[in-house]
C-alpha cells in the first residue's frame, strides 16, 4: 500500500473521520459526514451479518468515482454492545488494491456521550486475487483464505455533541 497519501486523497479520508453523525435505526446504522465533499446522503449499513454492498461514503463521495474500485461490500453487526463493520475494497482488473477495513464502535459505559470507534487496516500480502468474476460471498471467502497484514490500527474516541434549538 502506498503510504504517500495525495492532497485529495488525505481531505477525502479527513471527511470521512473526522465529525459525522451516526444513527442506529432499529437494524441499520446510518453515518453522514458533517465535512462534505460533495451534497451527501446517509451511507446505510444493515447490523444484520450478512454482505451487502454500498454505494455512497460518509462524505458524499460516491464509491464508484474512484476508477480502481470495483465494488464495496460489507458486513455489519451489533455484538454485546459493539458495532461491527468490516468494509472491503475490491479492485478493477489491472489494480491490486484490495483491502479489509475494521470498524469496532464501542459506546461509553461510563459516560453515554463518548464511543470508542477502533480502525483497523488490512491488505492482502499477496494480492494476486481474481474477484471480479467471483460473486459477493466467494469474494469475500477467498479473502479470509490469504494472508493479510496490518496495515494501519487507530483507536479515537468520539464525544457527541448537544446541539440546542
Amino acid at each position: 500500500m502506498d503510504v504517500r497519501p495525495t492532497i485529495y486523497n488525505f481531505f477525502r479520508l479527513f471527511t470521512m473521520v473526522y465529525a459525522m453523525d451516526m444513527r442506529i435505526v432499529e437494524n441499520v446504522l446510518f453515518v453522514k459526514s458533517k465535512l462534505k465533499m460533495f451534497p451527501a446522503t446517509w451511507s446505510t449499513f444493515h447490523l444484520d451479518g450478512t454482505v451487502g454492498t454500498f454505494h455512497v461514503l460518509p462524505n458524499g463521495d460516491a464509491f464508484g468515482l474512484d476508477h480502481t474500485t470495483f465494488a464495496g461490500d460489507y458486513k455489519a453487526w451489533m455484538e454485546f454492545g459493539t458495532t461491527h463493520l468490516w468494509i472491503y475494497r475490491w479492485p478493477r482488473p489491472g489494480y491490486e488494491n484490495c483491502f479489509l477495513l475494521r470498524i469496532e464502535i464501542t459506546p461509553s459505559v461510563l459516560d453515554p456521550s463518548l464511543m470508542s470507534v477502533s480502525w483497523t487496516l488490512e491488505e492482502p500480502l499477496r494480492p494476486e486475487m481474481k474477484i471480479n468474476s467471483l460473486e459477493v460471498e466467494e469474494r469475500i471467502n477467498a479473502w479470509e483464505d490469504m494472508e493479510h497484514r496490518c496495515v494501519v490500527q487507530i483507536d479515537t474516541t468520539y464525544s457527541s455533541e448537544t446541539i440546542s434549538v
